[in-house]
């Protein structure tokens, strides 16, 4: 294991030969090592060339209390030690934006990077990234951020901002009206069934990116909190996670799919109201989103984790387990269906509450694993994996778990029982990366700093290993500084798997916000997942 930083902040490691558990360790310090003021390191991406490309997130993590001025993302090559920062300009080439806060010294905006990948876009491959609040009600001529922004490799080896294939909200919502426009052209010479079929979705499409002016600011576009995405197998659309609702009789997010080529919308849904068990209404918000990589054109399937809590998103409403769905995608006609109900495992914590999922992955194999947790907890449960069925579904397709079509938001958290559970995973902490390894192995890290491997068995089975303990209470003091693992990336070509660990406000740093941008150390952990036991 080494761990990537800027020299002098290795803590209880620096020096040391091992980690806690006995693995060979080193430290490497980087010439030139630090994130931007107000910046902390989120998900990262491993780009063709082995750079290891880190979205940067509010240190509250929290998109709505920013704590920087500029949106940025961060590079670095392990193979040179380059690291950079590539700081992402407005629509009207801005690269530091704030406000509105009456103190100067505590006015902070700019933009977050919610989630960055790298996609195929026809023959070629691309860095993207999204942000959830790319605009902070600037005045006139602060232009937009990108809501769908890509990265460009420079002849020097540096990374800069693809101005021209990159995307704003406003850019989002006026192609989502040209989708619509165009499926009521085409459905206009069809039958009568296939035209309400195509107003239906065209007004979904036109819904998934508005317009929206304010006395005092520019016209501005809202494609309401991108969250994550996934790329599709056949058709290469992003099927992207739109965290916030846009009405309140439906406090409910929505999911989308954009031409990952154009940058244009191709299809949304409106997820419903939904009910919970004891009557009381939910928030629900889509958060992470997994594509099966064995989907086909015209049955692409996905499985969507939602974040969701009481009443109708009203601050300080308590959470509830968030449940995980599965659906399909048909390029053709356009269309996202629901393939599964919004269910859970069942498993419960000592206390009986209800366990919900935190992140998810398909393994080389395309079964389904996900990690569990209690809300509003750091407990975590075991880790449940859903073995394909014959007809290639995951969860469609169970008893019990699959929904027709025509579901409206019915059955929230309905018990669904995965094929195994792994146990050993429940003690090391909540889930933060599940990640698949050639074979069928699956490799998970926790908010603990415990990384596992989850093997196949010659018989078929799985078989925890040994989890291997990252060190991270020697790294700093984690009573008072407050620093933890983000989702991890798998680079194929070396078997590393990289992992972020973020450092974040603390009340101690940042006693009321906002404050003043400050800069917090960050750092990379590379894991040879060649000696994971």
């Amino acid at each position: 294991m080494r761990v990537y930083g800027a020299a002098g902040t290795f803590g209880g490691l620096d020096h040391r030969a091992a980690t806690p558990t006995g693995e060979a360790l080193t430290t490497a310090p980087v010439p030139g090592w630090g994130f931007l003021p107000g910046q902390s390191a989120y998900f990262p991406a491993i780009a063709p060339d082995g750079t290891i490309v880190i979205a940067n997130e509010p240190q509250t993590d929290n998109q709505l209390r920013p704590t920087a001025r500029q949106m940025a993302l961060t590079t670095f090559d392990p193979a040179t030690l380059r690291f950079a920062n590539t700081v992402v300009p407005t629509s009207t080439g801005l690269t530091e934006l704030g406000g509105p806060w009456p103190a100067a010294s505590s006015i902070v905006g700019g933009g977050d990077v919610s989630d960055v990948g790298v996609i195929r876009a026809g023959s070629s491959t691309r860095v993207v990234f999204t942000s959830a609040m790319p605009f902070w009600g600037w005045a006139s001529g602060g232009g937009e951020y990108p809501t769908l922004g890509v990265l460009a490799q420079n002849s020097d080896g540096g990374w800069s901002v693809d101005r021209r294939r990159s995307r704003t909200a406003s850019d989002l919502a006026v192609s989502a009206g040209r989708a619509e426009r165009a499926r009521i052209r085409m459905a206009s010479r069809k039958s009568r069934k296939a035209r309400r079929a195509a107003h239906a979705a065209a007004a979904a499409t036109g819904d998934a990116c508005v317009t929206r002016s304010y006395p005092g600011m520019d016209t501005y576009g809202d494609c309401r909190m991108p969250a994550e995405f996934a790329q599709l197998p056949a058709s290469q659309g992003l099927v992207v996670t739109q965290y916030a609702f846009d009405d309140p009789d439906r406090p409910s997010g929505r999911l989308s799919v954009l031409d990952p080529v154009r940058g244009n919308v191709l299809a949304s849904y409106a997820y419903p109201s939904i009910t919970a068990p004891d009557g009381g209404q939910l928030a629900v918000h889509p958060r992470e989103v997994v594509a099966d990589p064995y989907g086909r054109s015209g049955a692409e399937r996905f499985v969507v984790i939602f974040d969701a809590e009481r009443g109708v998103g009203d601050a300080g409403a308590p959470s509830v387990a968030g449940a995980m769905q599965e659906f399909a995608y048909d390029a053709k006609s356009g269309t996202l269906t629901p393939l599964s109900a919004p269910i859970l495992t069942g498993d419960r914590a000592a206390d009986g509450t209800p366990l919900g999922f935190e992140t998810a992955t398909y393994d080389a194999r395309g079964d389904l694993w996900a990690g569990q947790s209690q809300v509003g907890t750091l407990q975590a449960g075991a880790l449940a994996v859903y073995r394909r069925t014959s007809r290639g579904t995951v969860l469609a397709g169970r008893s019990g778990c699959s929904v027709s079509s025509a579901w409206r938001g019915q059955a929230w958290g309905r018990t669904c029982a995965p094929d195994v559970r792994i146990g050993e995973a429940a003690g090391l902490g909540i889930a933060r990366s599940l990640d698949p390894l050639p074979g069928g192995t699956v490799v998970l890290s926790t908010m603990s700093g415990r990384v596992l491997a989850v093997r196949r068995t010659a018989d078929g089975g799985l078989a925890a290993g040994r989890s291997v303990d990252l060190g991270l209470d020697l790294l700093a003091d984690r009573s008072t500084v407050r620093i933890g693992p983000r989702k991890a990336a798998y680079d194929r070509a070396r078997h590393l798997l990289w992992i972020p660990i973020q450092q974040l406000a603390t009340d101690r740093t940042c006693a009321s916000w906002p404050c003043p941008p400050q800069v917090l150390d960050q750092w990379l952990v590379a894991v040879d997942v060649t000696r994971l036991g």
